[in-house]
């Protein structure tokens, strides 16, 4: 685990998760991004060079939201069920 101000610190790995349904709702989406951004912005205050985030698609949903936000595939392979996805934050 990186340690604030860790200069070798530069990639992020966001958990995978699936938004129930009843907060899949366009003002509780807008508030998770507005929530998510605050706190990236704290985290590159921590990591200076923080530029890479990875997330594991795990269900369609997921990579429609991963790529909603950004998140493109590592892999094209459609025979794989989980895969990488990335995104540069700089």
């Amino acid at each position: 685990m990186a340690t604030p101000e860790d200069k070798d610190c530069t990639s992020v790995f966001v958990r995978s998760f699936q938004l129930d349904l009843p907060h899949q709702q366009h003002h509780l989406l807008c508030q998770l991004l507005k929530d998510v951004q605050k706190t990236l912005i704290r985290m590159q205050a921590d990591f200076p060079n923080l530029c890479d985030m990875y997330t594991l698609a795990i269900h369609p949903t997921s990579e429609n939201s991963g790529t909603a936000v950004g998140f493109c595939k590592t892999s094209p392979d459609p025979q794989l069920s989980l895969y990488w996805m990335y995104l540069s934050i700089r």
